[in-house]
């Protein structure tokens, strides 16, 4: 005569278990690790466009003029960028205009420089309008003391 219960299912309802958290946890992980790969991304991204930005002012700071073309900038202000994960679009509008710039991530056509610095352009924006949700408090009014 048994004295325990068995429960139903025995030793493979166990491994059932365990396989499914177990798939649940490397599902989790891998979604980790792609949110971290795809910030860094961005963070590159917006690395590079900075670095051309940065290079056209001094460019035009230093020279009184600025670049013809982006390997100006490359071979006189040291401006390196990835030829194999990064395209470089550099419109000159004339002597005296700020070349038009945009960076692309081959193989990516929706992240850009561009889309990146208008975005954080907007939210900046928004930020200052008072758009975020916050709640503006106004001090009460002041009172002035005087002969009544």
């Amino acid at each position: 005569m048994r004295m325990y219960r068995s429960g139903g299912g025995g030793p493979l309802r166990g491994i059932i278990i365990s396989a499914a958290v177990f798939i649940i946890g490397a599902g989790a992980f891998i979604f980790g690790i792609n949110s971290v790969f795809a910030k860094t991304d961005e963070e590159a991204l917006r690395s590079a466009g900075d670095a051309i930005d940065k290079a056209i002012t001094n460019c035009y700071a230093v020279e009184g003029r600025y670049p013809d073309s982006f390997t100006y900038l490359s071979e006189n202000y040291g401006i390196m960028i990835d030829s194999d994960k990064y395209t470089v679009h550099f419109e000159r509008g004339g002597a005296n205009l700020r070349p038009i710039f945009d960076v692309l991530v081959r193989g990516n056509d929706d992240l850009t420089y561009s889309k990146l610095k208008n975005a954080a352009q907007d939210e900046e924006e928004n930020s200052s309008n008072g758009e975020t949700g916050e709640q503006w408090v106004f001090p009460p009014r002041f009172f002035v003391e005087g002969n009544d």
